[in-house]
């Protein structure tokens, strides 16, 4: 991967050598609270920002055509973000730990994730449910992706992350805590250009 001096990706090389780049050309509107209420992307598509009383988000409007498509957020008195309901009214859900961190995520069809945490507040595993399958990995074929243990250096960066079957992912950062390097569990890396 190459980035530019704002740190956006744009160069990003796949395992077979193909090599995609991307150049950034947005426009933003900001609030006086300096909160972003609108961009307009690359594409020319907007999008619109609204934020309650506490500055936190509460709907985003994404333009479509014509029609407008709407996401809206809830949240818990602690300032989480509790629900998300999407264009389609799905919900998801979101429940947190004493510590108030994420610890259950239940989708719009009843299925819930599980994050463990380790000692010092880094995600350690994550334990996906399928349908009919809410607390536990029963549902034929579908073990390699039910859980994922993840490792990590002194500086908090991951460094790996194993599945249900034991293979690997494993992550390497450059100086300036980017990631420059994946390699899948199939030994293919997705190797960086360089960093102009």
């Amino acid at each position: 991967m190459a980035y530019d001096t704002a740190g956006n990706v744009t160069k990003v090389t796949d395992p077979r050598g193909t090599t995609a780049q991307t150049t950034y050309t947005s426009q933003y509107g900001w609030d006086s609270m300096r909160r972003l209420v609108q961009k307009t992307d690359a594409n020319g598509k907007l999008y619109k920002y609204t934020y309650n009383l506490d500055g936190e988000l509460t709907k985003t409007e994404a333009q479509v055509g014509a029609a407008w498509q709407t996401t809206s957020y809830s949240y818990t008195p602690t300032g989480q973000q509790a629900t998300v309901t999407d264009a389609s009214n799905q919900v998801t859900t979101k429940s947190y730990d004493a510590l108030d961190r994420l610890s259950v995520v239940t989708d719009a069809a009843g299925r819930r994730s599980k994050v463990v945490y380790d000692s010092v507040g880094q995600v350690l595993k994550e334990i996906r449910a399928w349908a009919g399958s809410n607390d536990n990995c029963a549902v034929p074929g579908t073990l390699q992706q039910c859980y994922a243990r993840s490792s990590y250096d002194q500086n908090g960066r991951k460094l790996a992350v194993q599945d249900a079957n034991g293979n690997i992912t494993s992550y390497l950062y450059d100086g300036h805590e980017r990631l420059t390097k994946a390699t899948f569990p199939d030994s293919r890396p997705m190797t960086p250009t360089a960093i102009c």
